[in-house]
């Protein structure tokens, strides 16, 4: 045993742990953590302890000089591969488990990429995709964990089990060649994989079999949502509907046939797409579907593998849905009318709101639950996610426009929504001035922030006087001049990023000094080496903006 749990350190950590990312081995029941800086001085500690411990590593390997506990997943340096952890079998208190080995191991294969190290611990499956190079934090390991133990989780509940979430980089599993004493004492036993080199694999190898989180019903941020799917390699659509839509839809048949020189993309993507779309409006169900696209690519040879993907084939059936959700709602609107109580100011009955809302969260693909005007002059307009997410549309002129509306949705949230045509956008902005609220309190609103972080910031910083402004024009100061304040976009935006720890972008920025009568000028100025150049400017009379002083920056951080 000893030989097998150096060969399963070797393999899993070999390539990094060194005197900088330690392996950590924790025992129970006595809770002590020993950190090694090589894999075979941590399986002979392992095994030395089996004899009366449960004996567990590390997933992840740490910096010397932590003093207490096993790590934290901020200590995380390193990340070697990523894992699984399949419980099984009546002995855990958690219901809706796999009943036995052979479901644990349908699990495993459902997730479409193989593991190259299983291990039996005894009441579970541990699993591992050790990498090429180990990841670090800042490569996004936290996030890649989070979704990869979401993914097998989604594949577990496709098949009716439901696992727990082991995606947390601070994650320890069972050493093989010790024991699980949690009944009597069980061997843990690596079952594939045993004395060769793994297999190893990039992080982008894992991403591309990665579950959709954003078709989770479980998730705030999903509209369209996809049941949770089990894909096959030797999967069939359902006979009789099949044969149904193929006789008495010749649309569905010469796109099932491979043969639509109508469609402008050719790719088989553009026709996994097509077939979606038609067997969504018969009625299929999601499973249906996905068969239904594993099936047509091996007909015709079409990279089969991709149909076995779990985020491609959930990615298609959610955008084939999201555009029906689109033609549908669009037409809902249309059926609705305006409603005869909400003419002028007066408010849409809550009824009524809440009706447009869901409407318009499924033509827009974001869920939307305000729609604020801040003032009634030089206004700009927000949409409120159900989550909470505060998307800067901007001024009127963007709410008109519906690429640069699309455009601020996708900066926001990396919703790509459905482009409607023209007379269906004037509805969509119709329905929108019903619901919009407007926000005129001089302590909230955006304008009135943007005057708040002018003011902290010309307190903060060198506001330099006219005969100064070639000189702080060169150094991208600000200065004023006949009573005018000049700043630039850039510095402010900067300045309430890391002064007032606002997560604010130029853009919005930009937005909110033009909504705040703020002109933009350019400026003659010399650089520091003292050629001529130009520097963008923005300015405003200084009585206008500079209002409040520590009392409204006190008032802007209390908002």
């Amino acid at each position: 045993m000893e030989a097998v749990a150096r060969w399963f350190f070797d393999a899993l950590f070999g390539l990094a742990v060194n005197d900088c990312a330690l392996i950590a081995v924790w025992t129970l029941p006595d809770k002590r953590t020993r950190f090694f800086d090589q894999t075979a001085q941590a399986a002979d500690y392992a095994m030395s302890r089996a004899g009366d411990s449960d004996v567990y590593m590390g997933v992840c390997l740490y910096p010397p000089g932590i003093k207490r506990g096993r790590g934290r997943a901020a200590d995380v340096v390193a990340c070697p591969a990523m894992w699984a952890d399949i419980d099984f079998g009546p002995h855990h208190k958690k219901p809706k488990l796999p009943p036995d080995l052979d479901a644990a191991h349908e699990i495993l294969r459902g997730v479409g990429i193989g593991p190259s190290i299983v291990v039996n611990s005894g009441h579970g499956l541990h699993a591992y995709w050790p990498f090429v190079e180990a990841m670090s934090p800042a490569d996004g390991a936290a996030e890649l964990a989070r979704q990869w133990s979401a993914t097998v989780r989604a594949v577990a509940r496709a098949r009716g089990y439901d696992l727990d979430s082991v995606g947390d980089l601070s994650r320890v599993l069972r050493v093989p060649g010790t024991f699980n004493r949690k009944d009597r004492p069980i061997r843990v036993d690596v079952i594939s994989g045993i004395g060769v080199a793994p297999a190893r694999c990039e992080p982008d190898d894992l991403r591309s079999w990665c579950a959709e989180p954003q078709y989770d019903a479980a998730n705030p941020m999903a509209v369209a949502t996809v049941d949770m799917l089990v894909l096959r390699a030797e999967a069939e659509p359902p006979v009789g509907k099949f044969t149904a839509l193929r006789e008495n839809d010749r649309r569905f048949r010469r796109t099932f046939d491979h043969d639509r020189p109508d469609l402008t993309d050719q790719s088989p993507s553009a026709y996994d797409l097509a077939l979606a779309n038609t067997a969504l409006a018969a009625g299929w169900t999601d499973q249906e579907v996905a068969d239904l696209i594993g099936y047509f690519r091996c007909q015709h040879d079409l990279a089969p593998a991709k149909a076995l993907r779990l985020n491609y084939v959930q990615r298609t059936i959610g955008t084939a849905k999201a555009h029906q959700q689109v033609g549908a709602a669009v037409g809902e609107l249309e059926r609705m009318g305006r409603p005869a109580h909400s003419a002028g100011d007066e408010p849409v009955e809550d009824a009524d709101r809440e009706k447009i809302l869901a409407l318009l969260s499924k033509i827009l693909g974001v869920p939307i639950v305000r729609w604020v005007q801040d003032s009634r002059e030089e206004a700009i307009y927000s949409l409120i996610l159900r989550d909470g997410t505060d998307i800067l549309i901007g001024p009127v002129t963007n709410v008109m426009n519906q690429v640069a509306f699309r455009g601020r949705l996708y900066e926001t949230t990396g919703t790509a929504s459905k482009n409607v045509k023209g007379h269906q956008w004037a509805q969509v902005q119709n329905y929108l001035g019903l619901i919009r609220e407007l926000d005129e309190n001089p302590e909230t609103g955006r304008v009135n922030r943007l005057r708040n972080w002018v003011s902290a910031y010309t307190e903060h910083v060198t506001v330099y006087p006219s005969e100064d402004r070639t000189q702080a024009a060169g150094g991208g100061h600000p200065f004023t001049h006949e009573g005018e304040l000049f700043l630039q976009a850039n510095a402010l935006a900067r300045f309430v990023r890391y002064s007032l720890d606002e997560p604010v972008k130029k853009r919005e920025v930009l937005m909110l000094l033009r909504s705040a009568s703020f002109s933009p000028r350019v400026i003659f100025a010399r650089g520091k080496s003292g050629n001529p150049t130009t520097r963008h400017y923005w300015t405003v009379l200084q009585n206008e903006i500079i209002q409040g002083g520590t009392e409204g920056v006190k008032a802007f951080r209390e908002t």
